[in-house]
């Protein structure tokens, strides 16, 4: 989105679309009804700047208590009949649909000192490790001395 709208600006192309790439809420403001105020506030910019389309990548708020889940599946998870995940479901009530899910939305790579600092504990075998708060797991290779975290999300669109 970033990459698109600077080639756009440099090619004197007019905008037609609107992107958030982060709306964050810190822990005091939780839970008062502010995501949604934002996302209605950037509905609004859309309409009033004569956007076609807002589209924003999320970033699910639990999906850190299923590191090895794939977002795929994280999507369909339900309680109570609704969708698991209240960050999904804010949008989906603020009238947003889900586009797709873009697996490699972040990525980190490291060697294994790297890893070892972040994880907090020793690394001695290949494979996958859990790092507390991360969506989802990191690839550790001991014989290339690597490892690699790449975390997934999802993009919502608002008509």
């Amino acid at each position: 989105m970033v990459k698109q709208g600077i080639s756009n600006y440099e090619q004197h192309t007019a905008a037609n679309m609107l992107g958030g790439l982060q709306i964050i809420i810190t822990t005091k403001y939780l839970s008062k009804g502010y995501s949604k105020i934002i996302i209605q506030q950037l509905k609004k910019l859309k309409a009033n700047q004569d956007y076609a389309h807002l589209a924003i990548p999320i970033r699910p708020i639990w999906k850190h208590k299923y590191p090895a889940m794939k977002m795929s599946d994280y999507l369909l998870m339900e309680a109570d009949g609704k969708t698991y995940d209240p960050w999904i479901r804010t949008h989906l009530k603020s009238g947003a649909e889900i586009v797709n899910v873009c697996e490699n939305s972040m990525n980190f790579k490291g060697d294994i000192t790297f890893w070892k600092s972040m994880l907090h504990e020793e690394i001695n075998a290949s494979g996958l490790y859990t790092l507390p708060g991360a969506l989802n797991q990191i690839q550790i290779n001991i014989e290339e001395n690597t490892g690699e975290y790449r975390e997934e999300n999802i993009w919502v669109y608002y008509k």
